[in-house]
């Protein structure tokens, strides 16, 4: 067992009573940098330790403050912390859940719902939890395939700064999830086959206000229960040569199948669609509209957002796509990667660059007549305690009604949404008492020039036109 009383040094792994224990560094306000171990954490601004150790017997924690000198009051929070793992029930040794026999389930990240799956990785030296639920949708051949949608992810940093709220946004998350998987599942039973997996702004109230019991799941014990080798960070592309990828990227035909490869840290996979007929390849940046390919690419001053039109070049679709293609590269290259944090839209064409505002598509169909009739709804995404979050529609709007001049203020108005609320909950009202909705009267000072991503009017038609 290592010898912690200095802290001033690497420390080995070790595990006491079945509880894991590694440490991490961390720099004091003074600069010194100490070794402190999972399941303590540094409060700068009160000058103190915190203990936090979720096990089968519950929640412990504690504040040290610093009395004599930061290293005395973290050999305290040490000895204590060691006192509460010695008699404490570690739930890596604890599975009460009866199981048929086969592949053993990891109790740290077993959820107990078919189709939530909580998976971990590492980003940027750092690990991250993820959450997700999985869905089988059509293929472009009609048969089904797996997908995981993401739900949301947190990050080692993230734990450190907040523990308890990082563990309530698990709870969310999880929640989410199942919600998730519950509109699915019921979809399923209605004979739909999804073309995009399902998101939470997809599922109706009634859903999800179901109860839903939890698992009793700690975001310690799972960012505890993996370990990184720490690297060298470069923007990571695959083959090691950007300008070498993005050359033979660029001379890709888009009707083969490709593998997923990384350029200067963009993922680009490529999913496969029909059109015209045939089987296309493509990123989900890149995708079809009316007479033309249209380019959506989030970065870390905005979106970017533009045409590549059959008619400059003759009216064939064949080069308009592979011209957008190579200039979906040249733009992958000259925009910097977005901040971390920002929720991908399961539909570029419909995705508004604000990961909390979702559009939610709504197709009916008449009773006598057969006739669709769609609408689109622009929803808020909100925080509401009670480890919940709610959508709030901020206008409905049928498909008849829409112009570029009613999304272009609607898009400005759910992002001045965005930014009310943030100034209502900086200004001391509760989750609950900050809601923002249709009835909302939001002050011009929050509303912006121009939305972050504006939709076209048309693109909406298209896509009512082409999702029968």
């Amino acid at each position: 067992m290592n010898n912690p009383s200095s802290f001033l040094e690497p420390q080995e792994d070790q595990s006491i009573n079945g509880f894991p224990l590694s440490f991490r560094a961390i720099q004091l306000e003074d600069g010194t940098v100490v070794w402190v171990p999972r399941g303590i954490s540094r409060n700068a601004e009160a000058r103190l330790w915190r203990i936090y150790v979720a096990s089968e017997d519950g929640l412990f924690t504690e504040n040290i403050p610093d009395n004599r000198s930061s290293l005395d009051a973290l050999e305290t929070a040490y000895k204590k912390l060691t006192r509460v793992l010695e008699v404490g029930v570690s739930r890596y040794a604890v599975d009460k859940r009866k199981r048929a026999p086969g592949k053993q389930r990891d109790p740290v990240i077993d959820t107990g719902f078919t189709g939530v799956v909580i998976s971990r990785s590492a980003k940027e030296n750092r690990k991250v939890v993820h959450i997700s639920a999985l869905q089988a949708i059509k293929g472009a051949s009609g048969g089904p395939k797996m997908r995981n949608r993401y739900l949301g992810g947190i990050s080692e940093k993230s734990f450190e700064e907040d523990p308890e709220g990082q563990q309530r946004k698990l709870n969310n998350l999880l929640k989410e999830a199942i919600a998730v998987r519950r509109y699915y599942r019921q979809q399923r039973g209605l004979g739909i086959y999804p073309e995009h997996p399902f998101g939470i702004e997809d599922v109706p109230e009634d859903i999800l206000r179901q109860p839903a019991q939890l698992p009793d799941l700690s975001i310690e014990e799972i960012l505890d229960s993996f370990a990184i080798i720490p690297r060298v960070l470069t923007p990571k592309t695959t083959g090691g040569n950007p300008e070498a990828l993005a050359a033979k990227l660029q001379a890709f035909s888009l009707y083969e199948p490709h593998k997923p490869v990384r350029l200067e840290g963009r993922y680009i996979r490529f999913y496969d669609s029909v059109f015209g007929g045939r089987v296309i390849y493509k990123p989900k940046q890149l995708f079809r509209v009316r007479n033309g390919w249209r380019i959506k690419i989030d970065h870390r001053d905005g979106y970017f957002n533009d045409l590549v039109s059959d008619d400059e070049f003759g009216g064939d679709s064949d080069k308009s796509l592979h011209a957008a293609w190579q200039y979906l590269i040249s733009n992958y290259r000259a925009l910097e990667l977005p901040e971390e944090g920002r929720r991908a839209s399961s539909s570029p064409l419909l995705d508004t660059g604000l990961s909390n505002v979702v559009i939610q598509q709504e197709k009916r169909i008449g009773k006598k007549s057969k006739s669709k009739r769609w609408a689109f709804s622009i929803k808020l995404i909100q925080e509401a305690g009670g480890e919940r979050s709610i959508a709030r529609s901020l206008i409905y709007l049928p498909l008849k009604d829409l112009s570029d001049e009613v999304l272009f203020k609607e898009l400005k108005r759910a992002a001045a949404g965005v930014e009310y609320r943030k100034h209502l909950i900086e200004s001391g009202y509760s989750l609950s008492d900050a809601i923002i909705d249709k009835h909302t009267v939001i002050p011009e000072r929050f509303w912006p020039d121009e939305p972050v991503c504006m939709i076209p009017a048309d693109d909406f038609r298209y896509y009512a036109e082409n999702h029968t």
